[in-house]
């Protein structure tokens, strides 16, 4: 409920992506401080490695993307400027 509309949404499904994201993550967030930016992970491994990494200068939450009307709340809710998949 906290995640702010009109974020960069970075969606990094597990902790290899995020581990391999976050420099680039952390380099966009530093250097274009406006809009939020938010990234989702699928597993527990990948939500520790977002909130080690990246702490409190990015939002976390789940994406589990196999649920369509889930999805289409959660794009509806939030309205992304920018999604980038890392896979």
């Amino acid at each position: 409920a906290d995640i702010p509309r009109g974020c960069v949404w970075f969606h990094t499904v597990s902790a290899g992506e995020t581990i391999a994201a976050a420099p680039l993550i952390a380099e966009l967030v530093r250097a274009w401080p406006q809009p939020p930016f938010l990234v989702t992970t699928m597993t527990p491994a990948g939500s520790a490695e977002v909130h080690a990494r990246l702490g409190g200068r990015v939002h976390h939450c789940y994406a589990p993307y196999d649920f369509p009307r889930g999805v289409r709340r959660f794009f509806d809710r939030l309205e992304p400027r920018v999604l980038i998949l890392m896979e």
